[in-house]
């Protein structure tokens, strides 16, 4: 289960419930490893040099830190993430093609933790879903981040109070509609896929070789299964999870 000390600061302590409610997401997210670091070495990755390096000072005055590094250097992050024990990354920096690089730093063999600065709680939710140890909204102050810091380095994983309540719900739900994905059939899939580009139903009925009525069929099962009501729903949440489509 995960520990709460993170919290502890910032207001009341969950209920029961929900530290069970979140006990179930965290034993089912991959790529979380839990591990102290008693004197961490930082690097601050931003898509601003500048934000980077403030950072990265207020972070070294800490007499817990090692040495911390502010840094916007993304052609070289994994290799700088490789020499560190936490990487305090801006979910806002991407590469010039535009992917993201928090995938890319969890999958790291030497297991730096990963805490993010995010603009809204969805970003929380992709974040901590992808292997992030904790999430702190990019406005936080000084004080907050540094916390945040302090409880991940410990082995905890970190969430605002005031985000709290909103970001397990979306996390519930999110790791509901992936199991509700995995559990699709090779022809649900299809079926699905085929209405993600915008086909109707008896387009996709004719690129399938099945009735119309079989395609109604398959996609009132789907959405049963994913817990949507509309196509349009359907097919974000199969595209949020990486179902590829034709």
């Amino acid at each position: 289960m995960p520990n709460y000390a993170g919290l502890e600061g910032a207001g009341t302590i969950p209920s029961h419930i929900e530290q069970e409610r979140v006990a179930v997401v965290w034993r089912q997210a991959s790529g979380l490893r839990l591990s102290s670091r008693e004197h961490p070495r930082v690097l601050v990755l931003h898509r601003r040099l500048l934000v980077a390096q403030v950072l990265a000072k207020i972070v070294s005055a800490e007499p817990a830190v090692a040495w911390s590094l502010g840094s916007d250097d993304i052609a070289h992050a994994a290799f700088l993430a490789k020499t560190v024990d936490v990487v305090i990354l801006d979910t806002a920096t991407r590469r010039p093609d535009g992917s993201e690089l928090l995938g890319e730093l969890v999958a790291l063999p030497t297991g730096a933790i990963i805490l993010c600065l995010g603009g809204p709680e969805d970003d929380a939710v992709r974040a901590l879903l992808q292997g992030a140890r904790g999430w702190v909204p990019d406005d936080a102050s000084p004080e907050v981040l540094v916390e945040a810091l302090a409880e991940v380095s410990r082995g905890h994983v970190y969430l605002p109070q005031k985000s709290y309540v909103d970001v397990v719900d979306r996390l519930v739900h999110a790791r509901s509609r992936q199991a509700g994905l995995r559990s699709l059939t090779n022809r649900q899939r299809a079926v699905l896929e085929c209405l993600g580009q915008g086909m109707s139903i008896h387009e996709t009925a004719a690129a399938l070789s099945i009735s119309p009525n079989t395609v109604r069929t398959h996609r009132t099962r789907l959405f049963a299964k994913l817990g949507v009501r509309s196509v349009v729903e359907a097919v974000e949440n199969a595209r949020d999870k990486g179902l590829p489509h034709r």
